[in-house]
């Protein structure tokens, strides 16, 4: 087995670093937008029912799902995605590590065999 390439070990980090930007970046457009329509059903008549205000339960699981007119759902199908593939990148930067540690056993156990210590 060969010793992980540590150039690819930073392309996998400066990954992370990026996917992890992504994803802190969407969420916080999320909450921003979820904020705006909290603020826009709770005040606008045109989502007032008999005279008044959505409830904050019926807003909760309505319109701060999807928005209200659908602009919220592709920045939670994207976050989906971030998360996803920031998964992925965590999950090869491990296995990279792992491969460190199984080369670092073979090449103690390789100096046992052979009586060569460096």
């Amino acid at each position: 087995m060969e010793l992980p390439d540590f150039e690819d070990m930073v392309r996998v980090a400066d990954e992370i670093y990026r996917l992890s930007l992504l994803k802190s970046s969407l969420e916080l457009r999320i909450k921003l937008a979820e904020s705006d329509v909290f603020i826009k059903t709770s005040s606008d008549e045109r989502y007032f029912q008999n005279g008044k205000p959505p409830s904050v339960a019926f807003i909760e699981n309505t319109y701060k799902q999807v928005g209200l007119d659908n602009e919220i759902r592709p920045l939670r199908e994207e976050l989906v995605r971030a998360n996803a593939d920031l998964d992925r990148a965590k999950n090869t930067l491990d296995l990279l590590k792992t491969q460190i540690e199984v080369w670092r056993s073979e090449q103690a156990n390789n100096r046992v065999i052979t009586g060569v210590y460096p």
